[in-house]
């Protein structure tokens, strides 16, 4: 079984929807734990709402095809709509998850750990050493380059019930 860091958002009833995406994802892997919750800007949409963010880690025999299989089913479950009629991405966001790194995979981690603080800073909360493997950077020194501002972070647990 594996480890793997899952990136949570929602930009839409943000607080239930992250809530209810939680709690269907401990439905089908083991949920190890959840960081805190952070709002971000919406990257490159100006009428989009702002997003909360947060980073899962999970334990699950899944390959991670069958893991994104499962995410997109809970995606749809919670309403995500992906694109608008004319083709335009959606700019509501009812629940999005991404497998950010898999533990034993062969497959490279998400571009946006080293791009998007609204990504490093709650993966380094959850695994601060970890070593991104292009970079060298460990998930620490990312979230401290990448902070800049700072995020909100906000008062709200997800593996807490309501």
């Amino acid at each position: 079984m594996a480890l793997v860091y899952l990136g949570l958002g929602a930009n839409a009833d943000p607080e239930t929807n992250l809530r209810e995406g939680v709690r269907l994802l401990a439905q089908r892997v083991e949920l190890l734990g959840v960081s805190s919750v952070y709002r971000s800007p919406a990257v490159g949409d100006a009428v989009a709402a702002p997003y909360w963010n947060a980073v899962a880690c999970v334990r699950t025999p899944l390959a991670p095809a069958d893991l994104k299989q499962v995410l997109r089913e809970i995606e749809d479950a919670l309403g995500r709509v992906r694109h608008l009629p004319d083709g335009r991405k959606s700019p509501v966001v009812t629940f999005d998850a991404d497998i950010l790194w898999a533990e034993g995979s062969d497959q490279p981690p998400h571009a946006d750990i080293a791009t998007r603080a609204y990504v490093a800073v709650p993966l380094a909360e959850l695994v601060p050493e970890w070593r991104h493997p292009q970079t060298g950077e460990t998930a620490l020194a990312l979230a401290q380059r990448l902070n800049v501002p700072p995020l909100e972070r906000l008062d709200v647990r997800l593996d807490k019930p309501l």
